[in-house]
């Protein structure tokens, strides 16, 4: 991101490359496989099981970079915000008794609030 910032001209014509990745990236989460069914006390419900931890931080990671690098993602919005909003449904879908996925559907909307407000459409 300070590469990004500080010669956005010469950083350009990789950004087509790392947003094929953001996106591939963004496509093969899958947060209803993160969730395993759990009991207590009589109420069922799902909790955050095994590697699903890692794909939390990675997706964390992956939003913290399209955060950014919204100078230069400007032109890619197009593709960006439709991937984030099927990914904050997905999320927000499946966060009703893990807070977890709460805190990642919050930051993935916070995440299109700032590229939104960056390209002038908020």
């Amino acid at each position: 991101s300070k590469i990004a910032a500080g010669v956005p001209d010469h950083f350009r014509k990789y950004v087509p490359r790392l947003v094929r990745k953001l996106l591939a990236s963004l496509e093969e989460t899958q947060v209803a496989d993160w969730l395993a069914p759990y009991s207590r006390g009589g109420v069922v419900g799902s909790a955050v099981v095994g590697s699903a931890a890692y794909e939390v931080e990675k997706l964390e990671l992956i939003l913290r970079s399209v955060r950014s690098l919204r100078s230069v993602l400007g032109e890619f919005m197009h593709v960006l915000v439709p991937a984030l909003l099927k990914l904050a449904d997905s999320l927000i879908a499946h966060s009703k008794d893990e807070s977890t996925l709460s805190d990642v559907a919050i930051l993935t909307l916070q995440t299109l609030a700032v590229l939104l407000e960056r390209d002038g459409t908020a």
